[in-house]
């Protein structure tokens, strides 16, 4: 029919509307005509930057793929993009519009094996990305792990195609399957990236005390210094952590706290091929025994389940 595409409108969006009235007042589409599963579907987090000699509201959101969108908070106008750099789906972004160009060898294809990174579970998933308005940076949970789209595997796809996990090929090559990257919203580009070999398995938590937080499957909780990612401090977890991370203060004593023990999708995906990842490296596939809890820190303090 005249005027019909296969954009699927609406799916992949950052929508606008007036509370008041339910009204559409703009929308934005990230990716059009999605056939991989890799959506925008997470946080749109708010923030005034200065852009274009001006300061301004703009709200931004990163998908799957570990692509952030920016947007003017007001127009939807698209004002720029960041890559993670971890997949190999989209082989260009227009500057101006932020239209993505397809990599036509990564289009599904039902007959063919094909490489596709990430994986559907996503680059980033359900856990929270942080901004911290004092560095400037937003701090992004990675991991780093594929699929093979082919005529095997488990059908999820309307394309009828087949999935089958596969290691990501810098994963493969450094034995680093989790990454705590930033960007640099005002620079726009990277900034700092920690790699370690376990996933990170929860939020990430930017504090004003210029700590950042993340819980991973190692499993651990780690604090890292947020100008620059060094790591302050490691303290084991008995189970896989599966929450966002809070902090509060008490008395004068403040406190970091996450759930252990207590599975979702993203962290049975997750923990089933971080253990085949190890296991390739001659390491433990064995799966934490603790009971399910909440943990508690004080900071200088010690752990308190």
């Amino acid at each position: 029919m005249p005027g019909t595409t296969q954009d699927a409108l609406y799916t992949d969006s950052t929508l606008a509307l007036n509370p008041d009235t339910g009204k559409l007042v703009w929308h934005y589409q990230h990716l059009a005509n999605d056939q991989w599963d890799l959506d925008w579907v997470f946080e749109r987090q708010l923030a005034m930057i200065r852009t274009g000699g001006r300061d301004r509201k703009v709200v931004w959101t990163i998908g799957k793929m570990g692509i952030l969108d920016a947007l003017d908070a007001a127009t939807g106008a698209y004002l720029f993009s960041i890559d993670a750099g971890t997949q190999n789906v989209i082989s260009a972004i227009d500057p101006k519009s932020g239209a993505k160009t397809i990599d036509p060898v990564r289009v599904p294809d039902p007959k063919k094996a094909t490489l596709i990174c990430p994986s559907v579970s996503g680059a980033r998933s359900w856990p929270a990305t942080s901004y911290s308005p004092t560095t400037g940076l937003l701090y992004v949970p990675i991991t780093q792990w594929c699929h093979v789209f082919g005529p095997v595997g488990y059908r999820l796809l309307s394309s009828g195609v087949g999935l089958t996990g596969a290691e990501h090929p810098d994963a493969k090559a450094s034995g680093m399957m989790g990454r705590l990257q930033t960007m640099d919203i005002k620079g726009r580009r990277l900034g700092w990236r920690h790699e370690q070999p376990a996933p990170v398995s929860t939020s990430v938590l930017a504090t004003a005390g210029g700590v950042v937080f993340a819980g991973d499957l190692d499993p651990a909780l780690q604090a890292f210094d947020d100008r620059d990612g060094k790591p302050l401090w490691r303290a084991p977890l008995d189970n896989y952590p599966s929450s966002s991370i809070v902090t509060y203060s008490v008395a004068g004593t403040q406190y970091v706290a996450l759930v252990t023990g207590l599975k979702n999708n993203h962290i049975n995906d997750l923990s089933r091929s971080y253990q085949a990842f190890r296991k390739a490296r001659g390491g433990s596939g064995d799966m934490p025994k603790g009971e399910p809890a909440v943990v508690v820190f004080a900071l200088g303090g010690r752990a308190r389940p």
